[in-house]
């Protein structure tokens, strides 16, 4: 009987670790789809860069602060000459192409930038920076 009990209890508390753990990480099992449209009338923004995509591309603007901290944008807008960390960047013929939660931009003829929808206003970049969604004014 004692071992019944003991074996149900750790039955149980082994349900509940591996729930908790599931929890813990959202965007593993992520049942936030995005679309395409999350980009209409909508920018994104990190404590760096906003991005805008409208008809005739992505705009990029923000500052390249140098530390540890890095962005799937730093590889698209920083160059070894640059004069300035403020940063204007104007990309054409960008689209959105979407797979379950991730969003793909493509730009011009070699820019692809991938983000995770991680909640209804935020998106993820593949090095882990945040992005808000804010409403174009």
């Amino acid at each position: 009987m004692k071992k019944n009990l003991l074996f149900a209890m750790l039955i149980i508390v082994c349900a509940l670790m591996l729930f908790g753990c599931d929890q813990q990480n959202p965007s593993k099992n992520s049942d936030k789809v995005a679309k395409a449209e999350d980009f209409e009338s909508h920018f994104y923004q990190s404590d760096r860069y906003t991005i805008y995509l409208h008809e005739d591309g992505l705009t990029i603007d923000g500052t390249f602060i140098n530390d540890d901290r890095k962005s799937i944008i730093d590889k698209v807008v920083v160059s070894e000459d640059m004069d300035s960390p403020h940063i204007h960047k104007e990309l054409n013929n960008a689209k959105v192409k979407v797979k379950g939660d991730k969003y793909i931009i493509t730009a011009d003829d070699d820019i692809s930038l991938e983000f995770t929808k991680f909640m209804d206003h935020i998106i993820v970049d593949s090095e882990g920076m945040e992005y808000i969604r804010k409403a174009k004014e």
